[in-house]
């Protein structure tokens, strides 16, 4: 075990370049030391859009092998309920900017539109925890109009509705669909 005092004796007597060097070291092998470090900076926005990347990239392993498979073990379903709700907790309690909530959405609606894996409810919820801002919920609607199914289209018209208050706009989808419902 390394002696605490003998390391920090060691650290007080680099050079600032071999103390650039050592956290940049430290960042490149650890993902840990580089939250560590955007903590310490007092950067909890960057520590939680961290987050969000790593929590994401654990469920959608999950979702993306239930989507192909059709589903998956009662384990596996238990981890990615645990990882989508470690990401619930960031977008509705943590600071997070207006490109880390889209690009969650655009990733995370590729496995959504597959509709294979069980998890499209909480996916959903999760996008609508997402969207902040009249501009994230043009954004989520955007992406739903690339392979809306028929569930898609009442979303988007819910959206529309109740929280763009655009009702010109949930009028004229509400129209079309019912013309194609008619076809």
């Amino acid at each position: 075990m390394v002696n605490h005092r003998n390391l920090e004796d060691k650290i007080k007597s680099l050079e600032k370049q071999q103390l650039r060097e050592l956290i940049f070291n430290l960042i490149r092998k650890s993902q840990d030391c580089k939250k560590l470090i955007f903590i310490w900076l007092g950067d909890t926005e960057k520590v939680n859009e961290e987050l969000l990347k790593e929590y994401w990239q654990n469920a959608e392993e999950i979702i993306s092998e239930f989507n192909e498979l059709g589903g998956g073990s009662e384990e596996k379903e238990e981890d990615a309920y645990e990882w989508l709700e470690e990401i619930s907790q960031l977008l509705t309690t943590g600071a997070l900017s207006f490109e880390a909530r889209q690009d969650f959405i655009d990733e995370a609606i590729i496995e959504y539109q597959k509709h294979n894996s069980g998890f499209d409810d909480r996916l959903m919820e999760l996008f609508f925890e997402a969207c902040k801002s009249d501009e994230d919920w043009e954004f989520l609607i955007q992406k739903l109009k690339e392979k809306p199914s028929e569930w898609d289209i009442k979303l988007i018209m819910k959206i529309y509705k109740e929280q763009l208050h655009n009702v010109t706009a949930y009028l004229k989808i509400q129209k079309n669909h019912l013309k194609l419902e008619k076809d």
